[in-house]
Formats: C-alpha cells, structure tokens, sequence
C-alpha cells in the first residue's frame, strides 16, 4: 500500500475539539488521536494511534509509537455476541501495559 496514502486517511479531518493532549476526531474511516490520550474507554496512549471501529466490536488499532497493529474481531454472526467498547478499552490497556 502506498505510504502516502495511509498518511492521508489517518490524518485528523474533523476534530471534536482544536489543540490539547485530549483531541480525538475523524479521519478518513478512522479514528484519530494524533496526541494520544484516552482513545477508548479504560485505554490511554502515550502518543499518536489511530482506529477503525465497526459494529459489535470488531476494531484495528494502530499505534506507531509502539510499533503495533491490533485487530479485534467478534462473530457477530451469533445472536447475542458483541464486545463493548468498555470491554475492548479493558482489552487494550492490558496490551499496552504488557507491551512496556
């Protein structure tokens, strides 16, 4: 895949709010937090990461700072089967904490 073009889609497009450590918005189909900061419920980042999050909780998550992709699928093809963003955010500090 052509660099640039991950550049473009993880770049911040619309912003929830301008400038601080707490900044998350959209990019191109993902979620972007180019500062860090808390990017799920229960996960804080020290540096930039960006996500694509779908329904019932299947994610990709990309934190450059550390050198790491993390892609969470759910068979969401049975009733009842999903995973919160809670959960997930529980999940993912685990990771982070472990990848110190």
């Amino acid at each position: 895949m052509d660099p640039r073009a991950v550049r473009r889609a993880a770049r911040l497009v619309r912003g929830q709010a301008e400038g601080g450590p707490d900044v998350r918005g959209y990019g191109y189909l993902w979620w972007v937090a180019p500062n860090g900061g808390p990017h799920f419920t229960s996960a804080y980042f020290n540096g930039r990461v960006f996500s694509a999050q779908g329904f019932g909780g299947h994610y990709i998550v990309v934190v450059p700072y550390l050198d790491l992709a993390v892609v969470h699928r759910v068979n969401t093809d049975m009733p009842g089967r999903f995973v919160t963003g809670s959960q997930f955010g529980r999940l993912m500090q685990l990771i982070l904490d472990a990848w110190k």
